[in-house]
């Protein structure tokens, strides 16, 4: 033959394809002269019904090369692939299959039948054995069987090469014998002879060239980076041979992340078998800059002993959103103006010392800036703004750096350390009356400074009322002084002994001076759904007292059970006007923890019901997380027989406390109620994102879990507007209502 004439046959020695055209059954010697050496042999090796093969000088004059042929068992099927220019032999391999099973047969008499599914485990002498296919295995061969059981078909696959890297072209030539209930066929790698990729294209090269990701694959004993898609020499602005070695990667990450990689390729080594790692690291471009990545670290090729020779290392580039993530944590836990830690914090810090013994951070300073009313009515708030974060700079650098500076709120600043006021004070007093120069003008304020030492166990408000009476008492000796507060009792005992006293007759007064006021909840048409019952104290001298001002006293002189005997029966009272007048609404009732516990809390309740003729349902318990203890405490199990009794419900001030979310799976919640600190950011033109975000989320929990939601707080249309785009359809505060007698709210109704 002159030219190039592929030829494969079938055990019957009839020729199935020939130059890779399906051909129709015709007999050898159709298609090949009697003289052919080439026939010759194959007729000698097909009729002695074994494997042989066409060697060098076996019979065949000029033929360099050979040609393998393989033989079923029992005669069932024998192949002869032969390939010839001239009278020359090509080397091709030749493999027969059977798609049910999805093998790959072997040699005869040098392996068994090697299943697919083990490919990747140490080699045998079968190529495949050597070979990963590419993805999608399993649907090409269900189809490809279909196609080969209507007839003789021929398909290329291409696939990977573990041995050597290489891609390969194998061309699978299928049919279905006679008598055979299944297809068969044969796999011919056809790559050098095909005008296909180049066969030293990589396997990444091939899938992964449009992924993102930086992708590697590195060897595990030296270190050289063997493959790399570019992605992360590409994103980082290095040119690829400056990345060529694990050595060099290490020497691009922070230096505080060098041992978690370490660590992760210790564990490959050591661990074959221990699966994907992943970590988040940063790497220093270019320009300098440090960059987040997550990094996955997996095995890719063992030796036959089971050792790691090489690993695939897959990075993606999640810079801007672990930067997202950590300007959000930063944002949740710092004053947006000054920097400083916000009360959240500030309160966390007093708790912990409160409860550690060891915490040397036991000094609270309660700072407030003397007439600073005076700056922003002069120069503006602009000015006043940038003169507080000019003091908190000068503040913050002054303290240990284990030590808290945080705003209070307004022109207030307190600071948790660990430094004895004899050592700190003076320098803060000088450092705040140092001038500030600001558009030409030069501003100076002073200060007022209370001084507590944090006691072992003491409750953190405790120490912020006695700091903040000794700053106030600095304040009334003229300022830029500070004071030592004292204990809890001293100082304005006298007052809290008078305001104790004022508070018994007061209760004991028929309730002539404490009276309860209803702020309705509302749609978004302000029609009244139901009512919040919020207890006033009009006292004679001192005006309008809110609970803050005197329950903490009512708790501590056992008044309180008093003071939730007048609560409930007048808000339960006001629900029996408000039905018989045809508004029959519901009322909410704050209950804290000590009402609760003490199972007095649901006698009241009940007893008020049967007395006003109220249904359980329009009246629901107001709880906040402080309330919210263990399973099994008497707290939580009274607040499961009132939802049993048929009371609602509501988790009040929800976003706020330490673990809100936990005590969603332990408490009979019926409503949530978004506390206003996050409404507040909703009325600027651009809503604050954090505010939208967790309004938006507390939404949809309470979606999801079947409870209504209510806003607090709600100031402006635009606030009420916001929170209806993203789902709210309750809303309290006085952009609908302020709180009011339950006599104005029946006027209310009789209006609408």
């Amino acid at each position: 033959m002159d030219s190039l004439s592929r030829i494969v046959v079938a055990g019957d020695g009839t020729v199935l394809v020939r130059d890779d055209e399906l051909g129709g059954a015709a007999p050898l010697a159709d298609v090949v002269s009697l003289e052919d050496p080439l026939r010759l042999r194959a007729e000698q090796l097909l009729a002695a019904g074994s494997a042989g093969q066409l060697d060098n000088g076996d019979a065949l004059p000029g033929a360099n090369l050979a040609t393998r042929v393989l033989r079923a068992p029992g005669g069932a099927l024998a192949v002869l692939e032969l390939s010839v220019v001239g009278a020359s032999v090509a080397a091709l391999s030749i493999e027969t299959w059977r798609l049910p099973e999805h093998r790959v047969r072997a040699d005869p008499g040098v392996g068994p039948f090697i299943n697919l599914t083990d490919i990747g485990r140490p080699p045998g002498v079968n190529q495949f054995a050597r070979t990963l296919l590419l993805p999608g295995l399993p649907a090409f061969l269900s189809g490809i069987k279909e196609v080969f059981s209507q007839g003789r078909a021929i398909r290329d696959l291409r696939v990977f090469s573990r041995e050597s890297g290489d891609i390969r072209t194998i061309r699978l030539y299928g049919w279905t014998p006679t008598g055979e209930p299944d297809a068969v066929g044969i796999a011919i790698d056809v790559t050098e002879l095909s005008n296909g990729p180049d066969p030293s294209t990589r396997f990444f090269e091939a899938i992964i060239a449009v992924v993102p990701d930086s992708v590697m694959v590195i060897e595990a004993t030296t270190g050289q980076i063997l493959w790399s898609n570019g992605h992360m020499s590409e994103r980082l602005g290095y040119p690829r041979s400056q990345v060529n070695r694990y050595a060099d990667l290490r020497h691009l990450l922070h230096p505080a992340d060098r041992r978690v990689l370490d660590a992760l390729a210790a564990t490959l080594r050591s661990d074959p078998t221990s699966g994907p790692s992943e970590a988040r690291f940063r790497l220093r471009d270019a320009q300098g800059d440090w960059r987040w990545v997550h990094v996955w670290v997996a095995p890719w090729l063992s030796s036959p002993v089971g050792a790691v020779e090489q690993v695939v290392c897959t990075m993606r580039d999640v810079d801007e959103s672990v930067r997202a993530e950590h300007r959000m944590a930063w944002e949740a836990g710092h004053d947006p103006l000054t920097g400083l830690a916000n009360r959240r914090v500030i309160a966390d810090t007093l708790q912990q010392v409160a409860d550690d013994p060891g915490d040397a951070r036991r000094h609270a300073y309660f700072i407030d800036l003397d007439d600073f009313k005076k700056i922003n009515d002069a120069y503006g708030h602009a000015t006043g703004d940038e003169l507080l974060r000019v003091l908190a700079a000068r503040i913050s650098v002054l303290v240990g750096a284990a030590d808290v500076v945080g705003r209070f709120g307004g022109d207030e600043l307190v600071i948790m350390s660990s430094q004895p006021p004899e050592q700190l004070v003076e320098r803060l007093l000088a450092s705040i009356c140092r001038p500030v120069t600001m558009g030409g003008a030069e501003l100076a304020v002073t200060t007022s400074i209370g001084v507590a030492t944090v006691g072992v166990g003491e409750n953190p408000g405790d120490v912020v009322r006695r700091s903040n009476e000794a700053m106030y008492s600095a304040k009334r000796a003229g300022g830029n002084r500070y004071v030592i507060a004292g204990p809890l009792n001293t100082g304005p005992a006298q007052r809290r002994v008078e305001v104790e006293a004022e508070l018994r007759r007061a209760v004991s007064g028929a309730g002539l001076q404490l009276q309860m006021v209803f702020q309705p909840i509302v749609d978004a048409d302000r029609v009244p759904i139901a009512a919040e019952a919020l207890l006033r104290w009009q006292h004679p001298t001192r005006g309008v007292l809110l609970p803050s001002q005197f329950l903490d006293i009512a708790e501590a002189t056992g008044l309180m059970s008093d003071l939730s005997e007048l609560i409930i029966r007048q808000a339960i009272g006001a629900v029996a006007t408000w039905t018989e007048a045809g508004q029959p609404l519901m009322v909410t009732v704050n209950a804290g923890r000590r009402e609760l516990g003490s199972g007095r809390f649901a006698r009241l309740i009940t007893a008020a019901l049967d007395e006003t003729g109220t249904r359980p349902e329009q009246v629901c318990l107001e709880v906040t997380e402080s309330v919210l203890v263990d399973a099994g405490s008497p707290e939580l199990a009274e607040l499961w027989r009132l939802r049993d009794l048929g009371l609602e419900i509501a988790l009040d001030d929800f976003g706020t406390g330490y673990a809100p979310l936990t005590y969603l799976k332990r408490i009979p919640a019926t409503m949530l109620k978004l506390d206003k600190s996050f409404v507040s950011g909703l009325g600027l033109p651009v809503p604050n994102r954090v505010d939208l975000a967790v309004s938006r989320a507390v939404c949809q929990l309470a979606d999801e879990l079947g409870l209504r939601v209510v806003a607090e707080g709600v100031e402006s249309e635009r606030q009420m507007r916001t929170l209806r785009s993203i789902g709210y359809r309750l809303f309290q505060g006085f952009w609908a209502h302020a709180p009011m007698q339950a006599s104005e709210l029946e006027r209310l109704f009789a209006v609408g």
